[in-house]
């Protein structure tokens, strides 16, 4: 069992910790709420850094050759 903290917003919950997304592979994901966690702004900056590093790191969109084409073809499919 391995505990991930999130926050939610609007029907989505948004990952604190680091999440190895190929170790989620058809897991079971169980959500508990708990309530009462102080968070300092502080520490929500240093948590949101540490995101967009790793996000960063990670270089998600380094297989979108033409930007401007996927992101027409994106557009396009949120219409349909």
């Amino acid at each position: 069992m391995e505990t991930i903290k999130a926050t939610y917003h609007e029907g989505l919950l948004f990952p604190i910790d680091t999440i190895d997304v190929k170790g989620l592979k058809e897991k079971v994901i169980k959500v508990k709420i708990v309530e009462g966690e102080n968070i300092t702004e502080a520490q929500k900056k240093k948590r949101m850094k540490k995101l967009f590093d790793e996000l960063h790191q990670s270089n998600p969109f380094s297989d979108i050759k033409d930007p401007v084409a996927w992101q027409k073809k994106v557009r396009a499919e949120r219409a349909q």
